[in-house]
């Protein structure tokens, strides 16, 4: 019987590394009550849209620059990754867990979350041509998880409750 290759995220310096560790923590695992593939895509696809939507537009979300990095390290936008490369503990306990799911054939989840973690992986190897696909009719800028306030400002809810997520766009 042959071996199956374990499955990694790309180096933590590298934007599709950045952009594999910010959907797995942000988007729910098939754990979950209601998850689907197409679903879990979704999301992980309009995430990296925002991220690479703020770079373009650093200082409208408090970046310090015009990269992935100063993106996700601006203060109060994501949780868990204010001192990226390094992620707080939960944030990297949970996609450590992930992996090991993913990386073990004989859990029964191991299908399910070798396929979510291969999203992660196409959707960062995408890049900013993932912008082409902005599903809103502004920049989509946000996503907050369903159930908390509005990010406010010029935000505009375009789609709520996407697998425990509402995203937001950039309104006139």
């Amino acid at each position: 019987m042959a071996s199956i290759p374990p499955i990694a995220l790309h180096p933590a310096n590298e934007n599709r590394g950045l952009v594999e560790r910010v959907v797995l923590a942000e988007t729910r695992t098939p754990a979950f009550s209601g998850y689907t593939a197409a679903l879990a895509r979704q999301s992980m696809e309009w995430m990296a849209i925002v991220l690479y939507n703020r770079r373009d537009n650093p200082s409208l979300y408090g970046a310090s620059g015009p990269n992935l990095q100063a993106v996700v390290t601006a203060r109060g936008q994501f949780a868990g990754f204010e001192n990226y490369p390094t992620l707080a503990s939960s944030v990297q306990a949970r996609i450590d867990d992930i992996l090991r799911i993913a990386n073990n054939s004989s859990d029964s989840r191991f299908t399910a979350y070798r396929n979510h973690v291969q999203m992660a992986l196409d959707i960062g190897n995408l890049g900013s041509g993932v912008q082409s696909r902005n599903p809103s009719p502004g920049p989509l800028a946000f996503w907050r998880t369903d159930g908390s306030s509005a990010p406010g400002g010029r935000a505009v809810l375009y789609r709520d409750n996407l697998l425990g997520n509402d995203f937001y766009y950039t309104g006139p």
